[in-house]
């Protein structure tokens, strides 16, 4: 089951799925992670773990 959210990378709001994600401490680790937006970005390799501003969990259609 994925979900969708908008999270907010370096003061810029991007959309993403993220499938099993852990939050703490203001950082996401995602297994798997894509931009929806006009660009398409994956990371295939291990848990990434981002800086984030804010997360937002946007139910999906």
């Amino acid at each position: 089951m994925k979900k969708v959210g908008r999270i907010r990378v370096l003061k810029r709001n991007v959309n993403v799925e993220v499938e099993k994600m852990i939050v703490s401490n203001l950082k996401i680790q995602v297994n798997f992670l894509r931009q929806v937006d006009n660009k398409i970005v994956r990371y295939m390799a291990g848990i990434e773990r981002i800086n984030i501003d804010m997360f937002v969990w946007s139910a999906e259609p």
